[in-house]
């Protein structure tokens, strides 16, 4: 669903959500704090990521200029041996890259491929960096909290259940940082799985040196 109101579905964190790649463009925005693509991936991709076995590699990670980032992706699964066609998947990479970086008026980017088995960063927090895109390509997508069970996690006061907010897989969402002038950040976490016997593959993109 498409909006213009940056307080969407009673969310007081100022998230702004969209059916388009060009919803991530209103993270630009003072009022917005944490831009949502919600997307539904191709077929094609799907397929791609189903095939793609990243079972033995706990993370690929690489900076490179965001047109160069498929070209970077599809060496890294040779360098790393890993199982089928990633072209796909690394098209798509290079299409979240891009606009990521067109975004923040950026050239290069960092990468993350990740497979997650655990419950790694199960914390909730934000960032040390200005922005950073996030996209669960299988399993259970990010959490993040609104601006008022934020500020009652920073007391020290955990977040009910009812409060934690979440991502669906392949979702893209750009979340400020802080350093991202004049915002504390989103306060967000990747899902405890670990007692499930699920796993994620994540994507994250930086700007590159963060």
């Amino acid at each position: 669903m498409a909006t213009n109101d940056p307080e969407v579905r009673g969310e007081p964190v100022r998230a702004w959500r969209g059916a388009h790649v060009h919803a991530l463009d209103a993270i630009q925005r003072d009022a917005v704090d944490l831009a949502i693509w919600e997307r539904v991936p191709a077929a094609e991709l799907r397929a791609a990521i189903g095939q793609t076995d990243l079972g033995g590699v706990e993370f690929l990670r690489f900076e490179a200029p965001a047109d160069r980032v498929a070209e970077e992706l599809r060496c890294a699964f040779l360098e790393a041996g890993i199982a089928g066609d990633g072209a796909a998947l690394a098209e798509d990479a290079q299409l979240l890259a891009c606009a990521f970086a067109r975004t923040l008026g950026i050239g290069d980017v960092a990468v993350r491929l990740e497979h997650v088995a655990g419950d790694a960063c199960r914390r909730f927090h934000a960032d040390y960096v200005a922005a950073r895109l996030i996209t669960t390509y299988s399993g259970p997508g990010t959490q993040w909290l609104d601006a008022e069970a934020a500020a009652r996690h920073e007391a020290g006061i955990a977040p009910r259940a009812a409060e934690i907010r979440q991502l669906r897989a392949g979702d893209v969402g750009i979340f400020k940082g802080r350093r991202w002038p004049g915002s504390t950040g989103i306060v967000h976490r990747s899902p405890p799985i670990q007692a499930s016997g699920a796993a994620r593959l994540l994507l994250v993109i930086d700007p590159a040196g963060s």
